[in-house]
């Protein structure tokens, strides 16, 4: 197998992990096992087990925040409601991609367990997941076509942003999830009907 496909198991490997266990509680010989390989392999990668830990929070969990995971239609929808229909704030693109890669049906207790530890053990983890959410809310302030020039809603925009990032953080499954939902699509309807849309 070759380094970088080695070094990505070691990353999936261990991202599934932390989506069950305490980061501390985890031990070597359970990544070992987790990619059929020796500690020679995880430790030829990564110096020790919080280098680990480390890129796999950047690596496979921080890069979904980036606003370039931002899809082009989702932006530049010309309609209120089609605008707020394709968007996912960072943390839906979170819960869909270990939904999607990770074949968990469920990935809401896996992302609070993962934010738990991270915010244990990452350097700065709530201050760089602000400023990420931050820069994404001004960079569709500044490329979204239906934000332009339309403070109430920008406004109703970082509402929305806060709700959905703040549901993730308090929900318990995914049914909670799906009735906030609900009530989040009777917000965006509002938000339509007195802009005039």
């Amino acid at each position: 197998m070759a380094k970088n496909n080695t070094r990505d198991l070691i990353l999936d490997k261990t991202y599934r992990l932390l989506f069950i266990y305490n980061w501390e509680a985890i031990t070597i010989e359970q990544i070992e096992s987790s990619i059929g390989r020796t500690r020679g392999a995880i430790f030829y990668f990564f110096k020790n087990k919080s280098q680990l830990f480390n890129s796999v929070i950047n690596e496979r969990f921080l890069s979904k925040f980036l606003t370039s995971e931002v899809s082009t239609p989702a932006i530049q929808d010309s309609t209120i409601s089609g605008f707020f229909n394709q968007y996912q704030t960072p943390f839906e693109r979170l819960c869909n991609d270990i939904s999607e890669n990770y074949d968990l049906k469920d990935p809401t207790p896996a992302v609070l367990n993962i934010i738990v530890q991270a915010r244990k053990l990452y350097p700065c983890f709530d201050i760089i997941i602000g400023r990420y959410i931050s820069d994404e809310i001004q960079y569709i302030e500044k490329n979204a076509v239906i934000m332009r020039d339309n403070p109430r809603l920008i406004n109703s925009f970082k509402t929305y942003c806060l709700l959905k990032s703040g549901t993730l953080l308090l929900s318990a499954s995914q049914q909670d999830l799906f009735n906030v939902n609900k009530h989040l699509q009777s917000y965006i309807n509002g938000i339509a009907y007195l802009l005039g849309e």
